[in-house]
């Protein structure tokens, strides 16, 4: 029984983000290795079947870096997509996502403020107690408090 021999990885390019070479089973793929802080960290890793293909990446993924940082690129891709989806429903309303985003947060407000405000029904209750029951006015004639009864659980 012989021990096959394990084949290693190879490294096109030492600098940030990595290239190597790595086995697989169609062959050998190039890895690009993006991830900033060694093999625990966040970040990604692409492999492609040519060289070509690898440099490309690399330059990408350097272009995101210089243009947007370390925060644009660990960016998940489904929020980045989320973003412009919502970006083309907005474009016809000539509003951005900032626009949409102080909108909802608007929304959210009122609707906070709404659920711990008192509902109509029940200040209608206290109303109508507080006619047909006066402490200090003279009392109301019954037709009135009829009115106020009916009034009240409209």
């Amino acid at each position: 029984m012989s021990l096959a021999k394990k084949k290693k990885s190879k490294l096109v390019r030492k600098a940030f983000p990595i290239i190597r070479t790595q086995p697989s089973s169609c062959g050998i793929v190039y890895q690009v290795d993006a991830r900033r802080q060694g093999a625990n960290s966040k970040g990604c890793r692409f492999n492609f079947r040519t060289l070509a293909e690898a440099k490309a990446k690399t330059a990408q993924i350097l272009k995101e870096l210089n243009k947007n940082g370390l925060e644009g690129l660990n960016f998940d891709p489904e929020l980045r997509h989320m973003a412009m989806r919502a970006k083309s429903l907005l474009d016809p309303f000539g509003k951005t996502l900032a626009d949409a985003v102080q909108f909802y947060l608007e929304h959210l407000k009122m609707e906070t403020a709404r659920a711990s405000g008192a509902l109509v029904s029940d200040l209608a209750e206290e109303w109508y107690v507080s006619k047909c029951n006066p402490t200090k006015t003279k009392p109301l004639r019954e037709r009135i408090i009829e009115g106020i009864r009916e009034t009240k659980n409209r």
